[in-house]
Order: structure tokens, then sequence, then C-alpha cells
């Protein structure tokens, strides 16, 4: 891979089940070995993904606020310039969501060895009879209630 620096313009191959997508867009962060894209962009890949054991890069889309999350890399060569003027639009239902309530919560709960169970919307702490409720504004989510739990 070239030499490629945050701010860069790159390009690559976006391969889909059907087809191969040419995308270029603009470098926003750097992604060192073993490292999750999570410490540039919280939540942005779930905690179980494949970390790569080389450098990779998250690009921005140009003309869209899509991120992608790219393997394979290059500066954008002479002959894909076109593609600055005409990219292909770029559709994604993803959103990226603050859960810094929700970590803290659980990171306590590890901490203090206190089990506890998770949907979308709560954690169950059947031990402190307590169930956090979540709901999420302006992509911040946040505890709006403390619910008792009713024990059986």
């Amino acid at each position: 891979m070239d030499n490629i620096n945050v701010g860069d313009t790159v390009y690559w191959i976006q391969k889909t089940k059907t087809r191969e997508i040419e995308r270029v867009g603009q470098v926003i962060g750097i992604v060192q070995p073993e490292c999750s894209p999570n410490k540039i962009i919280p939540n942005f890949v779930r905690d179980t993904v494949s970390l790569r054991n080389f450098t990779t890069y998250l690009v921005r889309v140009f003309g869209s606020n899509a991120i992608f999350w790219p393997s394979n890399i290059v500066l954008l060569p002479e002959s894909k310039r076109y593609l600055l003027d005409n990219p292909e639009p770029v559709t994604t239902t993803r959103t990226f969501v603050d859960h810094g309530d929700r970590l803290k919560i659980k990171q306590l709960c590890k901490k203090m060895t206190v089990e506890f169970t998770e949907s979308k919307d709560y954690i169950h702490i059947p031990a402190w009879g307590k169930r956090f409720v979540f709901r999420t504004l302006n992509g911040v989510e946040f505890v709006c209630q403390i619910e008792p739990i009713q024990m059986i």
C-alpha cells in the first residue's frame, strides 16, 4: 500500500454479493494493526468483529456521509479521477449511536461481578432489583428511566 495519510483522496473497490463498486473517498482515520476502528469512531463495528493484522483506514465517501473500513485502498490514480464527479450513490441504514451510559452500567456490573441481561431497550440487573430503560435522541443513547423489577 502507498504511504497514505489522513486527508488523502483514495480509491478502492467495494465488493457486494452481486457486483463490484468503484469508490473514492477521503481518509478520516488510520487504524493500526490489531486495533478496532471503534477507537476512532465509537461503536463503528461490533466488538466481535475480527481485527485486521495490517494497517487499515476509515474513509468517508465523497458526496455522502457514509464511512467505510476497506481492506485495500490506494491513492486515487489519475485514471479514476472521473469518479470524483460521478460517484456511485451510497445507500446505508447504518447510524452511529453513542452507547456511553449503557457501557458504563455494564462495566460497573462486571467490576462488581453482578449478573445482568440486556436487550435493545433495557438492561436488567436482578441483584439490584432494577431495570434501566434506554432511549436514543440525536444519536445519543441515555437512561431515561429506572424501574423496579418484581422478584418472583
